[in-house]
């Protein structure tokens, strides 16, 4: 039965074994730029990562970064999900207005149930229970209560 060798550190061979010390990780970093200039493929570290924000080019992704106020990983990120960065700097997610519902209590009216949750300063859902157990009167107290506070009160 063979005995294993000890790996030699320092080498890609290393590096591929699983090593990932500095010495074998900057071996397998060297042969692979080694490799790439064989083949005639620039070094990316050389040329950078040319992207453009909006209308300006920038020479790489750490210069957009920098120019943009993000991280480096937010760049190549946006880059890897999407192909560009016209969606860098939005608001997160995709705000879905399809499923909002205008709420009308008498003359009034909210544009959804979770503004007039906001505005009664109840919990979120909680508009949703009264409607469906039929609790009207439950809703119209937290109604003249919210009213009271802000003085904005209406008279029928």
């Amino acid at each position: 039965m063979k005995t294993r060798q000890p790996i030699k550190h320092g080498t890609s061979n290393a590096y591929k074994c699983g090593c990932r010390c500095t010495r074998c990780t900057k071996a397998n970093r060297d042969a692979c730029r080694s490799y790439r200039r064989k083949k005639g493929i620039k070094d990316i570290a050389e040329t950078g990562n040319p992207c453009k924000i909006n209308s300006k080019v920038y020479q790489s992704q750490t210069q957009a970064a920098v120019a943009a106020g993000v991280s480096q990983s937010t760049i190549s990120w946006h880059l890897n999900k999407h192909g560009n960065l016209d969606r860098l700097g939005g608001k997160r997610g995709n705000p879905n207005n399809s499923r909002r519902k205008p709420v009308q209590i008498g003359e009034r009216e909210w544009p959804s149930r979770s503004a007039l949750e906001r505005y009664l300063g109840v919990s979120s859902g909680r508009v949703h229970r009264w409607i469906k157990k039929g609790q009207m009167d439950l809703l119209l107290a937290a109604l003249l209560r919210a009213d009271g506070k802000r003085g904005t009160g209406e008279t029928s």
